[in-house]
């Protein structure tokens, strides 16, 4: 197993059909918005063969606690 860097080009569509196998998404539509996702994340791919297997993305954020962060 390999891990690397999200490549849009190379993983879309194995990525949309991961998704689509544990029913994360379904339509067309739900591919175009995770699309959009991916592309504002940092995100990563386990290689299984030559193909992406498994996805993980992180975005940045804080967490607000009543008036905190």
């Amino acid at each position: 197993m390999r891990f690397r860097d999200y490549d849009p080009g190379r993983d879309k569509e194995a990525v949309h059909r991961i998704y689509r196998e544990i029913g994360w998404i379904e339509k067309r539509k739900e591919e175009e918005a995770m699309d959009l996702f991916l592309e504002s994340s940092c995100a990563m791919v386990a290689e299984v063969n030559g193909e992406a297997e498994s996805l993980v993305a992180t975005v940045s954020g804080s967490i607000r606690y009543l008036k905190e962060d």
